[in-house]
């Protein structure tokens, strides 16, 4: 027996009292006040942890913090033809021969070379559960979470969320196989499977197997096996005794003996009380009746506390009472017989109303699991389609704040702007790059002044259009190059003139006669301006045919009638920029 003693820290002899160590009460320990334990380096070697020596563990008490030292009870007791048994034993190991059966295993590539018999060869075992799904026709670990059952549970029924290393492998110990179920558990099947109606059921010592037909059970586990073998050294039981120590460090907090029977003692007063609290409640429940009726009870198994409605403990009492069968007669002995098959008949019939109750259950269950399955898949859809609905919503809001931002751009924009551009070169004034005017050094075309003459025509009867603005005496007409000047009388033309020259004398009285046309249907244009915004000014003045004292007629002095043009577009482009201003579109912004 390996025993833990504790000794004050920095104090060489220990005291007296020798504790053990308890695993099964370290979870409460801890609940207490424990706390875990840092891990030490071993100070002495396995011979010292075999023999009747003290040594120190590098632990604390988890209640008194003294210091924990190991110390090897029961020496002798080993027997030296089964030390490495013994030296198991210490750590509840389960040690088997070689599963391999090769005399040489200490070859191993995943360790050092050894000789034979310098390994322990070990076993652990876990018990994989199963559980069965009606919905969805087949077996999963995933469904024994229904019944409150682990996918794995240990050799003591422990549960186990999942296979994990039971603690990290080192170069003293090496797992020799994979986990393997175990076919040669009595009544499994040829996958190591057992079979009952229930987990419950399956904690039998032998459960039955399952069959085809049977659809009655729906549990199954079976026991799964990896052996792995530990290095037969000083060594090899000193790194198995830093990895158990580190395994309850981590998980346990150790403590010293007297910590320990306080502990227990504690434990055993709160399981005394509950049990006392546990009868007072029986007492309690129990049908109020006469003193001989309650020790007819008391006297009872408590198995007997589970009834059928319908039977009371009068009647077993009558029932248990002793009968003479020589004093009773014939009839008497039938009509108990028909009683008894009565009661039978009775108890059959509840039997199978539990049954078919118990499968309308289950069945009701797995139907409920249907619809939750479908429910969830249906909520799954939705919310994938409001995610969806969600992003088009977002990109759609952007497209409209978008588009938003391209309409006000459009509303500010002026489209006159591009149909007729208003510039000039040098001394000409230009529309749409075409000049106007000519000069002695530099000679326009007449083709190139009608055309810009056409243009500025369009200009002026597009703005009319624009503002609303109906000519009633003098009408201007765009044809391009050949643009006319009407005279109208009572709503009929009366005169035109040509709005266009090739340069000849014969027509210059005419084409003169359409410019100051043209310059009175300018003018008429801006006072509608000046009457509609007073703020409206332009920069030349016109007056009988002329510009900013400049005559539009062509003749004389090139140079004077050039200029007279090029204020002409100039106050054309001012008058479209009202236009634009004054009438644009009711959104724009």
């Amino acid at each position: 027996m390996t025993t833990i003693a504790h000794s004050a820290p920095g104090r060489k002899a220990t005291r007296s009292r020798v504790v053990s160590f308890n695993s099964e009460v370290s979870q409460s320990a801890r609940r207490l006040g424990g706390r875990h334990m840092s891990l030490a380096t071993p100070l002495a070697s396995y011979q010292t942890f075999e023999q009747s020596t003290i040594a120190r563990s590098g632990y604390e008490c988890a209640a008194c913090e003294a210091g924990l030292v190991i110390e090897q009870k029961n020496q002798g007791k080993l027997i030296e033809d089964d030390e490495n048994s013994g030296s198991a034993a210490l750590f509840h190991l389960d040690v088997i021969p070689n599963p391999t059966g090769d005399i040489n295993s200490g070859d191993d590539t995943n360790g050092p070379t050894l000789g034979a018999g310098q390994f322990v060869y070990v076993r652990e075992q876990v018990w994989e559960n199963q559980y069965y799904s009606y919905s969805d026709g087949k077996w999963g670990r995933e469904f024994v979470d229904l019944v409150g059952m682990s996918p794995y549970t240990s050799k003591t029924l422990e549960p186990i969320h999942e296979l994990q290393e039971p603690h990290g492998l080192d170069e003293t110990t090496f797992w020799v196989d994979e986990w393997a179920p175990d076919t040669l558990e009595p009544g499994c099947d040829s996958e190591g499977w057992l079979y009952s109606v229930s987990f419950n059921g399956l904690n039998h010592p032998q459960p039955q197997s399952l069959h085809d037909e049977d659809l009655t059970k729906k549990a199954r586990r079976r026991r799964l096996i990896r052996h792995r073998k530990i290095e037969n050294t000083d060594k090899g039981w000193l790194d198995e005794l830093k990895n158990r120590s580190m395994q309850n460090s981590m998980l346990k907090s150790p403590l010293c003996h007297s910590c320990d029977q306080k502990l227990k003692r504690r434990l055993q007063e709160e399981l005394e009380k509950l049990q006392q609290d546990e009868l007072v409640y029986d007492n309690y429940l129990l049908p109020k009746c006469d003193d001989n009726e309650m020790a007819n009870v008391k006297s009872k198994p408590k198995s007997r506390s589970v009834k059928l409605s319908h039977i009371s403990w009068q009647d077993e009492a009558e029932d248990e009472a002793p009968i003479d069968l020589d004093e009773m007669t014939l009839e008497e002995l039938e009509r108990e017989e028909q009683a008894l098959v009565e009661l039978l008949q009775e108890m059959d019939q509840t039997s199978q109303t539990l049954s078919r109750n118990r499968q309308l259950i289950w069945e009701c269950a797995s139907d409920l699991q249907v619809v939750q399955q479908d429910t969830f898949g249906e909520a799954a859809f939705i919310h994938l389609v409001h995610q969806f609905t969600k992003e088009e919503r977002a990109s759609v809001g952007v497209f409209s704040v978008h588009a938003s931002d391209m309409l006000r751009c459009l509303q500010r924009y002026n489209v006159f702007n591009d149909a007729f551009h208003i510039w000039h070169d040098g001394s000409f004034g230009t529309i749409n790059g075409l000049r106007l005017g000519r000069l002695p050094s530099k000679p326009v075309e007449w083709t190139e002044i009608n055309a810009a003459l056409g243009q500025a025509t369009l200009l002026l009867t597009t703005v009319a259009q624009r503002v609303n603005l109906n000519f009633q005496r003098i009408v201007p007409v765009a044809r391009g190059s050949f643009s006319k000047i009407y005279i109208m009388q009572d709503g009929e033309k009366k005169k035109e003139y040509p709005l266009f020259s090739d340069g000849g004398f014969l027509q210059r009285q005419k084409f003169n006669m359409a410019l100051g046309y043209l310059l009175e249907c300018v003018d008429e244009a801006g006072q509608m301006a000046k009457k509609e915004d007073a703020k409206t000014g332009f920069p030349y003045k016109i007056f009988k045919g002329k510009i900013g004292e400049l005559n539009i007629a062509v003749g004389g002095n090139d140079e004077q009638w050039t200029r007279a043009l090029k204020y002409l577009l100039t106050h054309l482009k001012w008058l479209l920029a009202w236009a634009a201003k004054r009438y644009k579109a009711p959104n724009a912004v």
